[in-house]
């Protein structure tokens, strides 16, 4: 896990991404390292060994977190990534 803010100069651009574990029909929460003003995008996709993108659905995206669902039908690994602003 982890971010770089871009500063001022970039409108307080943050970069910010992980890794989550998603168990089969289940929700997982992803805190990012630094909470934001605004979140821009949110994302997940699969890490190695991961599920498929067609499998995971974002649920909610706040100033702290965001959540995903996991409907593939087995444990899932996926790369998270939020864009925001400071």
């Amino acid at each position: 896990n982890g971010y770089i803010c871009f500063g001022k100069n970039f409108g307080g651009l943050i970069l910010q991404w992980g890794n989550l574990t998603i168990p089969n029909d289940t929700n997982a929460t992803f805190t990012y390292p630094v909470a934001v003003s605004t979140v821009m995008f949110a994302s997940c996709s699969p890490a190695t060994g991961g599920i498929g993108g067609d499998d995971t659905t974002t649920l909610s995206v706040s100033n702290t977190n965001c959540t995903f669902h996991n409907a593939s039908g087995r444990l899932g690994k996926v790369f998270v990534l939020v864009v925001g602003l400071a």
